[in-house]
């Protein structure tokens, strides 16, 4: 009995000190991919649905999180995020495993924390049935990305060489254009543009068309010289338990309703200056 208490005591004091850690992620004040991640610009703190995932995750096991901003543009944002994380100048951040240059620094998740999908968006009422991408040649297409046009490499090749695709400087703008009749087709991400779309009271009236082009798993990883490592395996067993739960579905549909409204206080701002 008496070990037993002091065992619950030493256990007490051990939460008690892990629980005063506070753990670091970078990211770019030019971050902006919703529902995933944003820089919320009213807050001057980061948005989205990764954020409540690691939110929830850190309430559970005891821990603190916070951003270190970095001065780089949102397209090197990742990279330099991931360096950080790899030399234990940061202790966390989320990428896709088969991008990883070297795996040794750092503990990958075994499951994702959600996957990026890009497709390709067109009226309801369009001929465009995008069974093969030769239908798009000739016709008028748009994107916004700093990383090519859809992500996918042999996608944005063809793209290159034989579509006529505009860059667009943002989410908002690209599908502008397609609902105001400058574009046939736009690509880029799918729950990105369901949202710039749903903004534009344009939602029903433009859908995804044809198959994925591209369909990247993102996960968390930590780098192995972290205290962060001791949670590793924690962190896992609840990002499974809210998995088999739904709460991760339940976090992206609350993610989407989350920029939708800021989006809205932002106009209001605007408005009202």
């Amino acid at each position: 009995m008496v070990n037993t208490f002091w065992t619950f005591i030493l256990l007490c004091l051990l939460a008690n000190n892990l629980g005063a850690q506070t753990f670091h992620v970078d990211a770019s004040k030019e971050d902006h991919l919703p529902p995933y991640g944003w820089y919320d610009a009213i807050n001057g703190g980061v948005g989205g649905y990764a954020s409540l995932v690691v939110a929830a995750i850190a309430k559970e096991l005891g821990f603190q999180v916070e951003t270190q901003w970095i001065d780089t543009p949102s397209s090197q944002a990742p990279g330099v995020a991931l360096q950080k994380v790899m030399a234990g100048q940061s202790d966390y951040s989320f990428f896709p495993p088969e991008y990883l240059p070297d795996a040794h620094a750092l503990i990958v998740s075994a499951i994702p924390v959600y996957h990026v999908e890009s497709r390709i968006f067109v009226a309801r009422d369009s001929a465009i049935k995008f069974e093969r991408r030769q239908e798009l040649v000739g016709l008028r297409g748009g994107h916004f990305g700093e990383l090519g046009v859809s992500g996918n490499p042999e996608f944005d090749r063809y793209a290159e060489e034989s579509l006529s695709i505009v860059h667009y400087p943002s989410y908002a703008a690209v599908a502008r254009a397609l609902v105001d009749g400058e574009l046939d087709y736009v690509v880029g991400v799918n729950k990105t543009l369901q949202l710039e779309f749903h903004l534009l009271g344009k939602r029903a009236e433009f859908t995804p068309r044809g198959p994925v082009i591209m369909k990247v798993p993102v996960h968390w990883i930590i780098s192995s010289r972290s205290p962060m490592a001791k949670y590793a395996q924690a962190m896992e067993s609840k990002l499974k338990q809210y998995q088999e739960s739904g709460k991760l579905r339940l976090m992206m549909d609350n993610a989407m309703k989350q920029y939708l409204l800021y989006r809205h206080e932002l106009d209001s701002r605007a408005e009202g200056e």
